[in-house]
């Protein structure tokens, strides 16, 4: 029973706020990473001071988008 309650409780709370983080995570990586696709960037003076932060969550990124064959920046 308490197996069951762990699951309803995962399910019911937990998913929605993991979604919610890979989806908000995502369009950080596109606004720090939207210079290099060719689009004008609004924050890039201010995106340069997070890049290499976040340059190993854009590799695992855009090999979770099945983008291998691009030149990309942390490739």
């Amino acid at each position: 029973m308490l197996d069951y309650l762990k699951q309803f409780l995962y399910i019911k709370f937990k998913m929605p706020i993991v979604e919610e983080y890979q989806y908000y995570e995502e369009i950080l990586l596109i606004m720090v990473f939207i210079d290099y696709f060719g689009l004008e960037n609004p924050l890039g003076i201010f995106s340069l001071d997070i890049y290499p932060d976040v340059i190993e969550a854009f590799h695992n990124w855009h090999q979770k988008m099945n983008l291998k064959g691009y030149n990309f920046p942390c490739c």
